[in-house]
């Protein structure tokens, strides 16, 4: 009888004891998943000059609290895409933050850009530069005006030269004579030959030219400076100074 009376008082503790635990609530500490940003497109590079389009995405229990474009500009389109423009510089560095469920804001991705300029089309004036010096007799054995541009590997294309001006200095003006092709015109070697003496400035404007993608577009102006004819010969060999 003693021993039945231990048993019963033992299983009564076990069901106070199993009623109290259930009315408990059990609470598991689960990690939130990892938010991941996605920017698109996948592009390490903006070029410079133009509008630059991305899209940036936050997926996970983060939301998008913010950007920023360090070294160049964004906005946010009517779209959703954002808008980025670069203008200067190597490098602009993107800023994408995020915010958790508690509402903290913290940086989710740090992206760098470098910055791709577009390449500039040179005018070259008998193969010289502008603000570069040149003698009147190349101006009128070679007589020509070219152009070109270097492309995204370095590789330099030549332009097709539709026309330009020439401008010299007649007293305290300037005259103005007209090509169109890309050569010294008769008038033009002629007033070379007759007027031009050595420190005068010549003028080379709306030089029109045909782009690689088929643009016609007018080239930067150039200036030359007359120098002596023949004070720079080596041996056999003229040469042009490089610089003023």
């Amino acid at each position: 009888m003693k021993y039945s009376l231990i048993v019963c008082c033992f299983l009564f503790a076990l069901t106070v004891r199993a009623q109290t635990d259930t009315a408990k609530t059990l609470v598991f500490k689960v990690s939130n998943p990892k938010s991941i940003i996605k920017v698109w497109p996948k592009d390490t590079f903006l070029v410079a000059g133009k509008k630059n389009y991305i899209r940036i995405e936050v997926e996970g229990n983060n939301t998008l609290a913010g950007v920023e474009m360090k070294g160049g500009t964004i906005q946010k389109t009517a779209s959703g895409d954002y808008e980025v423009e670069v203008n200067r510089g190597a490098e602009v560095i993107l800023n994408v933050y995020a915010m958790n469920p508690l509402g903290e804001v913290k940086l989710g991705l740090n992206k760098r850009y470098a910055i791709f300029k577009n390449p500039v089309p040179q005018v070259l004036i008998c193969g010289v530069k502008n603000d570069s010096t040149i003698d009147p007799k190349t101006l009128i054995e070679l007589g020509k005006v070219t152009a070109e541009i270097r492309d995204t590997s370095n590789v330099i294309q030549r332009l097709r030269v539709h026309s330009f001006e020439m401008l010299y200095p007649n007293g305290n003006e300037l005259d103005t004579l007209r090509s169109n092709n890309h050569k010294l015109t008769i008038a033009m070697r002629r007033m070379i030959h007759r007027n031009l003496k050595e420190g005068d400035l010549l003028y080379f404007e709306q030089v029109r030219c045909t782009m690689p993608n088929g643009k016609k577009v007018v080239l930067e102006p150039v200036t030359l400076y007359v120098d002596e004819t023949n004070k720079y010969r080596i041996g056999t060999h003229e040469v042009t100074r490089p610089g003023r």
